[in-house]
């Protein structure tokens, strides 16, 4: 009887063994297949930013991605987003979206529609709890003109203290950085959940001596990033009002620090 216990045992291990082995789905791999970016078009000129699809049908970033100097022409506009699928700036697949959104002038933050009623398969959750001093974070960003990042990427970071003359009302700061062309970029936890958007170069503090060296060099050493609940409030139509594209760049928080 035992003998027989036994081999039955051996059995089902070997069972067990032949099951496949299916790989843990990766939350911030799955967050970068939201991830999109911004390309506004006007008076022959571009701008860049990344953004992030909260919903088939929504994608949000930075306002002052589609906004333009006060008295500037508002023709030949258009707002494309490109979807992060491919490694190759080039050759993404292009999204055209629509010039009118819903615009939270506060906070900086614009939710943009695709036209002709196309769906993104891809979306985010936006996360429940504000990240606390110190907590993990990850920046999701889309490929980018005028910066280090030449596809979509994620990049570890920290929350940490403002720097007192950045600590303004409804943000937070996160180590690392953003750069040129990445406004909009999506601040995720580590389950992967939007808790919150950057929309400026910062300075902060950071307990590693050479990027903190580096980064003061470069008069910069963090990011400002709008919280949770300021774009949930947004999200949820709370904040904010339909307005057209582009907007004006004086009607925008102004993210510039005195020194």
């Amino acid at each position: 009887m035992k003998t027989k216990t036994f081999f039955g045992l051996i059995l089902v291990l070997i069972l067990i063994g032949s099951v496949p082995q299916f790989a843990k789905a990766d939350p911030i791999e799955d967050a970068k297949l939201a991830t999109v970016t911004i390309v506004f078009r006007f008076n022959d000129k571009v701008k860049i930013g990344s953004g992030i699809v909260i919903s088939p049908s929504e994608i949000l970033t930075a306002a002052h991605v589609v906004a333009v100097p006060k008295g500037e022409s508002h023709s030949n506009v258009s707002i494309e987003a490109k979807r992060c699928f491919d490694d190759s700036f080039g050759v993404l697949p292009s999204v055209p979206l629509a010039h009118s959104g819903w615009v939270n002038l506060k906070r900086d933050l614009v939710i943009l529609h695709p036209k002709s009623g196309a769906l993104f398969s891809n979306f985010i959750s936006i996360g429940k709890h504000q990240p606390r001093m110190h907590d993990p974070v990850y920046l999701v960003i889309g490929p980018t003109d005028g910066s280090p990042h030449t596809e979509c990427s994620s990049e570890a970071g920290r929350v940490v203290p403002p720097y007192k003359r950045a600590a303004f009302k409804g943000t937070f700061a996160v180590d690392p950085p953003i750069f040129q062309g990445e406004s909009g970029t999506a601040v995720v936890n580590p389950s992967g959940e939007l808790v919150g958007i950057a929309v400026a170069a910062g300075f902060g503090r950071t307990s590693d001596k050479g990027a903190k060296s580096y980064w003061r060099s470069k008069g910069m050493y963090s990011c400002t990033v709008v919280s949770l609940s300021h774009i949930q409030n947004t999200v949820d139509k709370k904040s904010g009002i339909v307005m057209p594209l582009p907007l004006d760049n004086e009607d925008l928080p102004q993210w510039k620090i005195k020194h």
